[in-house]
């Protein structure tokens, strides 16, 4: 059999949503001799019937039914594809509104952002810098950047931008005092530094996840927070290292080496599916695949 001509196939798909020829007509803005003439080509190409043309309308065939059920999301996504293509030539312009994590947003993000804006005067930037997980579709937010996915993302595209590792840390002075042993399954026997009670945290063991139960005695949602208090000595810290380079030089604090290696996470963009082909977001996530890798440097 012959390619497939896929403008016919964006046709038949067209003229069946719209339940007749006369109704296409007017919608396409085609004659209705020439509908006819390019679904009965295609009926040629393929070998098949897929359509019967009757009084009331036109009903598919079975091989017309199954040619719709599987073509219909490949020619969406391949029209999102060609809109997204067509996007790059125009100049982004509208609202973009993106949130950003704190920490990783104050260190790393803000001066890719203020970079995106100046490149893209026509373009209205707002940023929300927080440690909560926004919603994208009620809190209006274009592009949202976070820390690995969880299951209500499923419904999003998302890109990976940077891997995140964290490690075990504690103060000088807490490890002269604990003097830690470096099991995993040791870790509920000293204060730690969480963001919750009931707190696990995460370790690869031979190739497995383990979810370690730890026993907190300083809990904030900020790591920044959590990264002064374990200088402080106030307990173990799972920290990242991108927020503990200037206290380990300093000697404020020292990394310890356990038997299992914490899990590194994933930074990631998420957004709307639809969003992709609007030449704001596309610029802003290509800006942050090129820029992010020079300025953190794991």
């Amino acid at each position: 059999m012959e390619q497939m001509d896929l403008n016919n196939l964006r046709l038949l798909i067209q003229v069946v949503q719209c339940g007749s020829l006369g109704r296409a007509q007017k919608e396409l803005g085609i004659a209705k001799s020439t509908l006819s003439r390019r679904l009965t080509q295609f009926e040629s190409q393929l070998n098949l019937k897929l359509v019967e043309r009757e009084l009331s309308g036109i009903m598919l065939t079975d091989a017309g039914r199954r040619l719709i059920a599987e073509a219909s999301p490949l020619i969406k996504e391949l029209n999102n594809v060609e809109d997204m293509l067509a996007g790059l030539h125009k100049v982004p312009r509208g609202h973009l509104s993106i949130s950003v994590p704190l920490e990783f947003g104050i260190n790393f993000l803000s001066p890719i952002v203020s970079q995106y804006s100046a490149m893209y005067p026509e373009v209205e930037v707002s940023i929300d810098v927080s440690q909560e997980r926004r919603d994208l579709s009620k809190d209006n937010i274009d592009v949202a950047l976070r820390f690995g996915l969880r299951s209500e993302d499923d419904k999003y595209i998302a890109k990976e931008l940077a891997p995140i590792r964290s490690s075990l840390y504690c103060s000088p002075d807490y490890f002269e005092k604990y003097q830690p042993d470096t099991a995993i399954n040791k870790l509920s026997a000293y204060p730690c530094i969480c963001s919750r009670t009931g707190e696990h945290w995460n370790f690869v063991v031979k190739g497995e996840v383990v979810k370690q139960p730890v026993f907190g005695r300083y809990f904030a949602s900020s790591t920044t927070f959590k990264r002064d208090a374990v200088i402080a000595g106030i307990g173990i810290g799972l920290i990242p290292d991108f927020l503990c380079r200037e206290a380990l030089k300093q000697e404020q604090l020292i990394k310890l080496n356990f038997q299992a290696e914490p899990l590194t996470i994933s930074f990631y963009a998420v957004y709307q599916p639809s969003s992709f082909k609007n030449p704001k977001l596309y610029r802003f996530l290509e800006l942050m695949q090129k820029e992010l890798p020079k300025i953190y440097r794991d």
